[in-house]
């Protein structure tokens, strides 16, 4: 490698110069692949003078290591063992900004050659560490390490590492418990970045080996109780806001880590996955009060102002004293500090801050994000609500006390002049009500039932009125928690209503726009009480209007659903507007896809930043389409009007597929199956976008991930445009495209799943009905070949009850193939391929149970029945005929349950109340073991992690298996090719046609069968 030529590039890569610019990029591309070019690119950072140029090749370097090391064919083999070796002296003799460019490359190649390709990686650290004579940066950056190995077992258990994980935590974890305690007791280290990282380092360690289980050498005796008081010492210790962001982050980690420890492994529940008694007793009777009291002082001091607490750690604080509320026995830690925890922490994590009264004012838009939007970030709002849903729930008997002191601190501020520290205290009243609103609003085991209607009217329907904007907002917002309350009083609606309104229908403006957006959602929970609706309906014109205005000012997923809400509950007064308002929902839907579109397109490096800005622009595009398929079900009658909404709508599923906006497909999709199914026909702005959305599934790398969202619209097109597929050998060939990019795959691999195949065959069966008999005969031997072969295939890799679904379906190909063209069909199968056919298809007869299986293969044995009898001779299928007249008897008799179960279906699709369903929060109650009035609780396993880590991912092996059903079962919402055929007047065409023409064939088809059978058919024939 000439270093000469690389630093040139370098160079080059920073002129002004546009071409020189690009020349130096494509031979950077072009060198990267090159033996040694990594080598060379340390030479130059180690050596450069020019600062711009080290962090130049510094930066190319790193993005080198991560998107190349974990592919092996890449980076030459022979290379990097130098690479890895020499990087991890190298890093240590860096500035602080070389060494964090390079630490993630040292990451990427811990990880993945930890420990097979780099098994002495441990022996190193452990020199480092081991040396009192290494600098700092040198014990950074091997503690760094250190850290990254631990981080490798996060994700397993205690069975699956404890043999190479528990020898390392003896070696190392007494050494880093030492360090820890000298960087934390050593105060000319406070301004030191590489300490405060060590120590946070450090407690991450911890958190890595214990987070998923925790080792054996960790839970018992000296090393518990030393790493349990290591954490406390680094809690105690009262750093200033502005300190080192190492020493803040240690503390978070640590209030993180024994609130872990107490939630997954201090605390025996229903759901526990882990039973360690000794550890658990010894928490509960010796740690825990202990550590109760150390948090209690910890607040008292941050309450007094004698202390610092980061929001971060506040948030695991009220984690950890929010899970002694789960049971009983903890309970009684918390309970003598209720009355300081309600009336004095909560109001000062509830006081708002001047910073968000500030972004009210420079930034609405992330003020609405941040105050009323739940984000991944965790807070110590977030944390509190929590505790507070937890504990009404957990003892309603706090909800009186609670609720009273509300409603005594509010009339306190009402009699004072509303200045801004009494708007502060108002809004954090506010927020006291929102996580008990829903315990409010029940009158089962709350003696304040009837003070919350009055509370309503007297209390909070005057903040509508504020001149702090920040609180009409507020106020709108924690109304709308009140979603369940059943109002007595025609006057509260009305308050409501005026409170609400009078907020939202106002000029939009900087200053207003948080405000409205809220008064949105008020509407949108009010609008299903008859009386509020009733008030709404004269201005629902001018209500639309305003949203769609502010839903151009603000993209958020809220307004889509408010939009949507209206839509359901005021059809007909929307009705006239129904063109207008699909056309402005359009046109905002394909400004925001443009926006999506360009921002994705800006490349890999670009993409965090594009989610980070612009999440919500996806949300309220999906909401947008969501709202208009709304309005395009109502007009489900009026084909007229459905036509001039497509003429709107259809240009944003062209933009969709046109530029390739993958993660609209769906939706794209589902309108087309929505206007397809609604007009029973296919029209040319229909079939003008099919080429655009079937080539955007091929040009896909995968085609499986999209098909089943697709499927729907696909067999549409050919349900209700058969008359025009008949007709093109383009469209055909498209479908065949498709079908053959699943049946073309290794089953036998991971490339492909069953399901895909049910997909895959459930539209080849689809294309083969739609088909006529005189259409190219090549499809239907090449979906006989393949479907034959899956038979075989799956017959050797599923049981056969799990293997039904997937039979049937390919079953059904070969049937619809003998339907349409039977001759051909026939012709094609070979000796063996006709046994592997006509075997699966009698074995799955029994198996039938959605109407349209049991009629395709009616229709399948009368076209087999029908063909000649010299023909049927011929291939040695005479001996078959008394088999199928039996099996087409049994299918015939099954079709009137059949046809009832699927109206039953439909009558209870249509009637199904989707409010009656059963929701879930993040508290769910289960019954305590040795019983009593507390519950225990099932709490998710959050991770606030800065690598964004997620619980338990891999802990399921069957995590990516497919599970499906055991039997088919019809959709009520859909058609099939076969609605139209009236299979009753067919089998008794059929059965004269054989009288008449074929008596002896007649004989063999019906002789087989007994009484039953006989008495049935007549039954049903009688009553043709």
């Amino acid at each position: 490698m000439e270093i000469e030529l690389l630093h040139r590039c370098f160079s080059y890569s920073l002129s002004p110069d546009q071409s020189a610019r690009q020349y130096a990029e494509g031979k950077l591309d072009e060198l990267s692949q090159t033996p040694g070019f990594l080598a060379a690119c340390l030479e130059i950072i180690q050596y450069e003078k020019d600062p711009l140029v080290k962090q130049a090749t510094s930066i190319y370097f790193k993005n080198t290591i991560l998107k190349q090391w974990p592919i092996d064919s890449v980076i030459d083999n022979g290379e990097k063992p130098v690479i890895r070796e020499r990087l991890f002296v190298f890093v240590t003799k860096l500035d602080r900004v070389l060494r964090n460019q390079l630490l993630p490359a040292l990451s990427t190649i811990i990880n993945h050659d930890y420990p097979d390709k780099w098994n002495s990686l441990i022996e190193e650290i452990s020199k480092w560490i081991n040396n009192p004579s290494n600098d700092i940066n040198t014990l950074y950056v091997a503690i760094y390490a250190f850290a990254e190995v631990c981080r490798s077992y996060r994700w397993k258990n205690n069975k699956e590492r404890h043999l190479t994980l528990d020898p390392i935590i003896s070696a190392f974890f007494p050494c880093l418990l030492n360090i820890g305690k000298q960087l934390a007791s050593d105060p000319t280290l406070q301004n030191s970045y590489e300490a405060s990282e060590i120590l946070k380092l450090i407690i991450k360690c911890y958190k890595f080996v214990t987070y998923l289980d925790f080792p054996e050498v960790l839970q018992t005796g000296q090393p518990l109780i030393d790493w349990i008081t290591f954490h406390v010492e680094i809690l105690q210790i009262n750093y200033n806001a502005d300190a080192q962001i190492g020493w803040i982050k240690s503390q978070k980690w640590a209030y993180h880590n024994l609130y872990r420890l107490f939630q997954r492994y201090g605390t025996k529940t229903i759901s526990s996955k882990f039973d360690y008694k000794d550890f658990r007793v010894t928490f509960k009777n010796e740690v825990l009060p202990q550590l109760v009291n150390v948090y209690i002082d910890t607040l008292r001091r941050w309450i007094a102002n004698e202390k610092y607490l980061a929001d971060s750690s506040a948030y695991y604080l009220m984690l950890f004293l929010e899970q002694a509320l789960l049971t009983k026995s903890t309970f009684g830690l918390i309970d003598p500090h209720f009355n300081f925890l309600i009336g004095e922490v909560a109001f000062k994590i509830f006081n708002p801050k001047d910073e968000d009264l500030e972004l009210y004012e420079d930034e609405p838009e992330e003020y609405i994000h941040k105050i009323f939007e739940y984000l991944d970030e965790c807070t110590a709002e977030d944390a509190l609500y929590s505790f507070l849903f937890t504990l009404v729930e957990k003892n309603p008997d706090y909800l009186t006390p609670i609720f009273q002191m509300v409603v005594t601190k509010f009339q306190e501020l009402n009699n004072q002049e509303e200045t801004i520290e009494v708007a502060k205290g108002k809004e954090a009243l506010m927020k006291f009500v929102s996580p008990i609103a829903y315990k409010l609003s029940q009158p089962e085991k709350n003696p304040a039932f009837n003070d919350v209607e009055p509370f309503f009217n007297n209390v909070l329907v005057p903040n509508f009125q504020s001149k702090f904007q920040f609180i009409r907002a507020r106020c709108c917002n924690v109304v709308s928690k009140f979603d369940n309350l059943d109002f007595k009083s025609v006057e509260t609606i009305q308050n409501l209503y005026n409170g609400i309104i009078s907020n939202f229908l106002v000029d939009c403006s900087n200053e207003t726009l948080p405000v409205q957006i809220q008064a949105a959602v008020a509407i949108q929970t009010f609008v299903v009480n008859e009386t509020f609706k009733q008030s709404l309906e004269p201005i629902i014109l001018p209500l639309m209007e305003k949203l769609m205005e502010l839903s151009n000012k603000f993209d958020s997923e809220v307004l889509p659903a408010v939009m949507q809400e209206i839509v359901e509950s005021f059809p007909e007064k929307l009705e006239p507007f129904a063109e207008q308002l699909m056309e402005q929902l359009c046109l905002k839907l394909n400004s925001l896809l443009l926006s999506i579109a360009d921002a994705t397109g800006a490349g890999y490096e670009d993409y965090d930043d594009f989610e980070n800005s612009n999440g919500d622009k996806s949300s309220t595009a999906l909401g947008i389409v969501s709202t208009m398929i709304t309005i395009l079900l109502y007009f489900e009658n009026s084909t007229e009007i459905i036509g001039k909404l497509e003429a709107h709508y259809s240009k944003t599923i062209k933009t969709i597929f046109e530029l390739k906006i993958e993660d609209f497909y769906a939706e794209a999709a589902e309108l087309i199956e929505n206007t397809l199914f609604l007009t029973r026909s296919v029209s040319p702005l229909m079939w003008s976008l099919f080429g655009d959305f079937v080539n955007s599934l091929l040009e896909d790398d995968d085609i499986t991930l999209y098909l089943e969202d697709s499927l729907s619209a696909l067999k549409n097109y050919l349900i209700y445009g058969s008359d025009v597929v008949q007709k093109s050998v383009e469209i055909q060939q498209l479908y065949m495209r498709l079908i053959m990019n699943v049946f073309e795959m290794d089953v036998e691999s991971s490339d492909i799943g069953f399901s895909d195949i049910l997909h895959a065959s459930d539209l080849a069966t689809t294309f083969i009905l739609a088909l006529s008999s005189d259409c190219n005969s090549e499809i239907f031997t090449t979906i006989i070949h393949y479907s034959v072969k899956g038979l075989a295939q799956i017959g050797n890799m599923l049981q056969p009850k799990k293997s039904s679904p997937y039979r049937i379906s390919l079953v059904d190909n070969l049937v619809a193939c003998l339907v349409i063209n039977p001759l051909v069909t026939l012709s094609c199968l070979d000796t063996q391929q006709m046994e592997i056919f006509f075997t699966n298809w009698f074995n799955t007869t029994a198996d039938l149970k959605r109407v349209f299986d049991i009629k395709l293969s009616i229709l399948g044995y009368i076209s087999l029945l029908n063909v000649d009898s010299t023909l049927l001779n011929n291939m040695r299928l005479t001996s078959l005929v008394n088999n199928c007249g039996i099996n087409m008897v049994k299918l015939f008799l099954a079709v009137p349950g059949a046809i009832k179960d699927l109206e039953k279906r439909r009558e209870e699709f249509s009637e199904k109340k989707w409010t009656d369903e059963v929701t879930y929060n993040i508290n769910q109650v289960h019954d305590e073991e040795e019983g009593g009035e507390f519950n225990e609780e099932f709490n998710g396993d959050d991770e606030d992690d800065d690598e964004g880590e997620y619980d338990d991912m891999f802990q399921h092996n069957n995590l990516f298996n497919f599970e499906t059903e055991d039997e088919l079962q019809d959709d009520p919402y859909s058609n099939t090719s076969l609605d139209k055929i009236n299979i009753f007047t067919q089998f008794q065409g059929f059965i004269a046609n054989l009288q008449t023409n074929d008596t002896n064939k007649y004989n063999s088809v019906f002789s087989g069968l007994n009484e039953e059978d006989k008495n049935g058919l007549n039954s049903i024939l009688s009553n043709i």
